[in-house]
């Protein structure tokens, strides 16, 4: 009676268990700054370690060449083969940018590492690296997040477009020295044009007064002539 008893509260266990659900992404999970909530692995998620970077609090310039690296043990239950998916996201896990899909996933014996340009348009703040790894025979990915890392704009980049002409902090310093240049030419000759402006606005006064004055004259002459035909 007893193990009969111990039979069916198993089997009454067993199905109470939650069973794992395949969690593809799809919609918002998919599309840049889209959602992606901390996932919690299977049990068979095991064996695979970011190995670059681990030291939190690193800072990297936007737009820089950058790393990651991971190591897979050997011997697993359900290895992995590939890496489906690289993103970086950024402190409310929402993506930021695509480093890569359907990557090798060895590199060097058990290691593997991409090389990329941090290609995030964003303001400064902290992001991290989540890796989308396929492991065989299984119908769900395990993901693996990366320690957070400060991404820093270029205040070169930042700031280019607030000088009044178009500074490029590259060019020789003659050429920079020539746009101060012609920038006082064409100040100095935005000051010729004004004097001349000026004696011409002189000139067309004092004929407008030579004029007046001679036409006073005239009124004058012809009301001489008249008082003597009286």
């Amino acid at each position: 009676m007893l193990p009969l008893l111990a039979c069916l509260l198993l089997a009454v266990v067993v199905k109470a268990a939650p069973t794992l659900v395949p969690r593809a992404e799809t919609g918002e999970a998919l599309m840049q700054y889209g959602y992606n909530p901390p996932r919690i692995n299977p049990d068979y998620c095991i064996g695979f370690r970011i190995t670059y970077p681990t030291a939190p609090g690193q800072a990297y310039e936007m737009n820089s060449m950058q790393q990651v690296a991971w190591e897979v043990d050997q011997g697993i239950p359900h290895a992995p083969d590939i890496i489906t998916r690289i993103r970086i996201l950024n402190s409310t896990q929402h993506n930021q940018y695509v480093i890569g899909e359907n990557m090798t996933l060895y590199t060097d014996g058990n290691r593997g590492e991409a090389t990329f340009h941090l290609n995030v348009e964003d303001i400064t703040n902290f992001y991290h690296y989540r890796i989308m790894v396929n492991y065989v025979g299984t119908s769900t990915h395990c993901v693996y997040e990366s320690v957070p890392f400060l991404l820093i704009q270029n205040p070169y980049q930042k700031n280019k477009a607030a000088v009044p002409y178009a500074f490029d902090p590259n060019a020789p310093p003659a050429e920079i020295a020539g746009a101060h240049d012609d920038k006082g030419k064409a100040t100095k000759d935005d000051g010729d044009k004004g004097k001349h402006d000026s004696h011409d606005i002189d000139n067309k006064e004092a004929l407008d007064d030579k004029k007046e004055q001679g036409d006073k004259d005239e009124s004058d002459e012809k009301g001489e002539k008249d008082a003597k035909a009286v």
